[in-house]
């Protein structure tokens, strides 16, 4: 992550960062580093989305446990607003909806949170239609819920996502 604030001036139209958002110790700082790079929008497709629109982030894993060092983060819908909106860019959210192939399992339907984040003032801005968009927080929440219980990843289970989704 540190490399992307190193790039020169280099900007995308776009920038993605598909479900690594939970994945990252430090998600404010590549939001931050994505933001730099996009001219007109950073689309972070198919992460949790704590629905509440307090400035929090919340650890996933108790963190007591130093071999789970994959999965640290959910951030809130107030969080992503309140960065977003520091950097320039208006925020819109929708369902994303993926089918994973698991040996295991079998085939299973996930629908998680995408997140699309706008730069204010471009043609982007200016021709995006949020009216479309399929809303994943149909209840209006405004203050923060509280934490799901602890839940311990088991170590070295390779699929310990499939229970998340």
């Amino acid at each position: 992550m540190p490399e992307l604030y190193e790039w020169p001036e280099q900007m995308f139209d776009v920038v993605m960062a598909g479900a690594i958002v939970e994945h990252l110790s430090e998600p404010v700082y590549a939001i931050g580093a994505w933001a730099r790079l996009a001219r007109e929008a950073v689309l972070i497709p198919f992460t949790d989305v704590v629905p509440v629109d307090d400035l929090m982030m919340r650890p996933i894993t108790p963190l007591d446990n130093s071999a789970i060092n994959y999965v640290w983060w959910h951030l809130s819908r107030g969080l992503y607003n309140k960065i977003f909106d520091n950097l320039g860019f208006d925020v819109h959210y929708t369902l994303a909806r993926a089918e994973h192939h698991d040996a295991e399992g079998g085939t299973q339907l996930a629908t998680r949170p995408s997140i699309i984040a706008i730069r204010r003032g471009t043609d982007a801005a200016r021709r995006f239609d949020a009216s479309k968009l399929e809303d994943p927080f149909p209840s209006v929440l405004v203050s923060a819920v509280p934490a799901p219980p602890d839940t311990v990843v088991p170590a070295g289970k390779k699929r310990w996502w499939r229970g998340k989704l």
